[in-house]
């Protein structure tokens, strides 16, 4: 069994889109359990490889897991919850 290697470092993409692209976008993203970064990433990975176009060192990294749905109580438990209030 080999180790598992560090993620490279990642670099800064800042886009301006219409609002209305952004909100499909994070309806997307959300689908699929992503954040819209690893979204626009898995998208012009996608786009890359139906167009032939090769990125350096993504052949050698394993592809993203695909992330599973989370539950109510995942969702829940880093909240703080409310204090009760004794009157």
């Amino acid at each position: 069994m080999g180790i598992a290697m560090a993620p490279a470092k990642t670099s800064t993409l800042t886009l301006r889109v219409e609002p209305a692209f952004k909100d499909a976008l994070r309806v997307a993203a959300e689908g699929e359990h992503r954040s819209i970064s690893n979204m626009v990433e898995g998208l012009i990975r996608d786009y890359c490889r139906v167009h032939g176009i090769r990125i350096p060192d993504a052949s050698a990294a394993s592809p993203p897991m695909p992330r599973r749905p989370r539950r109510a109580e995942d969702r829940s438990a880093g909240r703080r919850q409310p204090e009760e209030i004794v009157s």
